[in-house]
């Protein structure tokens, strides 16, 4: 963490969770094996060695698929990327750290475990008299659990897995079967699909808009009334009345602010959402609709719109930018595309950032002034001094400069018959000074002005924003923004040529973050295929391997099912991580299945004995990740509750992948030895089976590792 300059938040803490279990299933796996050396009667240091060993090469290449399935969360963009940057770091230093420890320093300590059999293979037992109560306690209790896992679990598992391999095909076509069930739960939308899940905010944000020009205590007097009700409500802690100036809190804070007379704001402090729900109060959604219904009502009010402070990227759920080549089409063409937002359900607080200016005067020069030798910079100059005013006189009182203004009286300044009645002078002297009437040079004409001047890509434009509750499934930002865009290229085009629109807001951040998932997954399957190419020396049992990783995402889909929960951009992130995880149980049964093939065993009692063997380490490593992360799914604070849908990914993704490994997986792996056959057959070889290939394989192999004496 040092070495990388990572700061210590809760995704950090969150990541050291995930490794905490991860680190775990490593020791678990060479401690287990080490340890059943010494159950079958080996000394407890040989045990060391040689069970470390054995599962040296497949708890490194675990190591290195891990790291390799969280990389590529390193170029996620967007706000998402930057906020989920710090946890690849973690991992990565983590399992660093404690591969060495795994590998070294464990069977070092593993070294010194007592004796379980003398040599002649005898149990050494010590004489229950000569035990203490709690020592005799411990030892029924090893008894049971010994006798619950290797009899009547691992009994009851090997019939199973007998029935399983004699129908190997039928049972993975069963699993293929529940996987497109799972994906039919996502896709057919009973689980939400959105980008960052609504959650029970602890801050509301209105701000409010009147007619420019309006006094600040009209303004205030409107957000006063808004006050008093939000005060009413009993969960409520503090509220905040900005006059006359709007901070953009759910996007750049304090930085961003808008100082304008004609605006208002309300900042409401709630309380936290664990205490609410202990009182039984209402939550932050039931709270801003009954705050929208009373600020729907005031009277001389442009615009009231209310947020949420959530823990997800800022903006609007929908923010269209409009830019024309002309002016003219922007304030209609928004008014359409409100119009046509309006017409979704669920969709709320339609706004845009177009505010109609102040009346003035906007004065143009004719071309009979030229012969006058009057310019724009004239005529400016003297309209400035006879309103404005032009010093004339600057003196000095008590330490102060006083400046002396000479201007027109204050009659001829409120009336604009006074400014098309003047005069305007000529000449560069006062000797031939004379003076021409302003309507005989200049034209005047009356229009209303911009309070803000936004432009893209050097074109004038106008924002559209809006908000859209996507939790009761009547609306999804995806579908609104596809229908909106195809309503424009098919007809509002044609009626506003030279338009364009950019879709911006948490629309953006979910297409960068989606872009880079779909680049980030395929390149981490592919780090995950080599480091199991190298282990295997094969190109197609990796694929073995991996086929556990749509089956675990099954798992993660039918979790936030069962949870009631959304399926979010971090539950897809989680998808990413999980394949690294589930992959480790598989490539080291399927390796314990291979060295059990070539020691001379026939494919399935090597598949039946191998899965026999790894059963206990593959249930703890599971039971070992489930209870780090499973605490984190019954978390209620407001800055947890975001990470519950990776939680739930990966919780029930391991539970789910750890059944159908120890099932689908040796499955696979035969289906994968009857190719193997099948080849062989093809080809012509007289191979007596697959440890013939393997064995062929692997010594193909050595020869090429050996040095070429030539």
């Amino acid at each position: 963490m040092w070495a990388f300059g990572v700061t210590i938040n809760l995704l950090s803490l969150f990541g050291l969770i995930i490794v905490l279990g991860i680190i775990v299933d490593d020791a678990i796996v060479i401690g287990e094996n080490i340890y059943r050396h010494v159950e079958e009667g080996m000394t407890p240091i040989r045990a060391a060695v040689i069970g470390a060993e054995e599962v040296m090469w497949p708890v490194t290449v675990a190591v290195l698929t891990t790291i390799a399935a969280f990389s590529p969360l390193f170029f996620i963009q967007g706000q998402i990327g930057d906020f989920m940057g710090q946890l690849p770091l973690v991992v990565l230093a983590s399992l660093t750290v404690s591969l060495i420890e795994a590998l070294l320093i464990l069977p070092a300590h593993l070294a010194h475990l007592p004796k379980i059999k003398d040599k002649e293979g005898n149990i050494i037992q010590q004489a229950p008299e000569k035990m203490g109560m709690v020592r005799r306690s411990y030892s029924r209790f090893v008894r049971a659990r010994d006798h619950f896992v290797h009899g009547i679990l691992a009994g009851i598992y090997e019939r199973f897995l007998r029935f399983s391999l004699q129908w190997r095909y039928l049972t993975v076509t069963t699993g293929i079967c529940t996987a497109l069930l799972a994906y039919g739960l996502l896709k057919g939308g009973i689980i939400q699909d959105v980008l960052i899940q609504k959650m029970d905010s602890e801050t509301l944000i209105c701000n409010l808009e009147m007619p420019i020009g309006s006094r600040t205590e009209l303004v205030k007097e409107q957000v006063s009334k808004i006050s008093q009700h939000v005060k009413t409500a009993p969960e409520v802690v503090n509220v905040r009345m900005n006059i006359g100036r709007a901070y953009d809190i759910a996007g750049a804070g304090a930085v961003g602010l808008n100082d304008q007379s004609h605006i208002g704001q309300l900042v409401i402090e709630l309380l936290p959402a664990d205490a609410r729900e202990a009182k039984g109060g209402r939550s932050s959604e039931e709270l801003l609709q009954e705050f929208r219904q009373v600020s729907g009502n005031l009277p001389g009010v442009n615009s009231v719109v209310w947020q949420a402070l959530s823990g997800g990227p800022g903006g609007k759920a929908i923010e269209i930018k409009i830019a024309s080549t002309n002016p003219e089409y922007l304030e209609p063409l928004s008014k359409r595309i409100k119009t046509e937002l309006a017409g979704y359900a669920g969709v709320f607080d339609i706004d845009d950032d177009y505010d109609q200016g102040k009346r003035e005067a906007q004065i143009r020069l004719l071309e009979a002034a030229r012969p006058a030798g009057i310019t724009v910079t004239d005529l400016g100059n003297h309209v400035r001094s006879a309103i404005y005013g032009k010093e004339a006189k600057r003196f000095s009182r008590n330490r102060e400069d006083i400046k002396i203004m000479v201007r027109y009286p204050e009659e001829f300044r409120n009336n604009i018959y006074n400014l098309e009645t003047m005069y305007l002078p000529t000449g560069t002297s006062y000797v031939n000074r004379g003076w021409i009437p302003f309507s005989e040079v200049a034209q005047l004409e009356e229009s209303e002005s911009f309070t803000t001047l936004n432009r893209t890509n050097m074109k004038p434009s106008i924002s559209v924003f809006a908000d859209v509750n996507e939790q009761d499934g009547t609306a999804n930002i995806a579908d609104i923004i596809e229908e909106i865009n195809k309503t424009f290229n098919n007809v509002l085009v044609n009626e506003f040529p030279g338009t364009e629109l950019q879709f911006l807001g948490n629309y953006e951040e979910r297409t960068k973050s989606f872009a880079s998932l779909r680049i980030a997954f395929p390149v981490a399957l592919l780090l995950i295929y080599l480091c199991l190419a190298a282990l295997f020396r094969s190109y197609f049992q990796p694929l073995v391997v991996m086929m556990a990783i749509p089956f675990g995402f099954q798992g993660a889909i039918i979790g936030h099912w069962l949870t009631d929960n959304p399926f979010t951009m971090l539950s897809r992130i989680g998808c990413v991580a999980l394949t690294g995880i589930i992959v480790n149980d598989s490539l080291v049964l399927v390796d314990f299945i291979n060295a059990r093939i070539r020691s001379g065993l026939s494919e399935i009692e090597a598949t039946i004995s191998g899965a026999r063997l790894r059963l206990r380490a593959i249930l703890l490593t599971t039971l070992t990740t489930v209870a780090g992360l499973t605490p984190l799914m019954f978390e209620t604070s407001f800055q947890a509750v975001f990470l519950i849908p990776m939680a739930v990914t990966l919780t029930f993704g391991l539970v789910f992948a750890t059944i159908l490994t120890l099932i689908i997986v040796p499955a696979i792996n035969m289906i994968y030895f009857d190719c193997v056959r099948f080849g062989l057959r093809l080809r012509g070889k007289n191979v007596d089976g697959v440890a013939d290939f393997l064995q062929e394989h692997q010594d193909r192999l050595k020869l090429l590792d050996e040095p070429n004496p030539g």
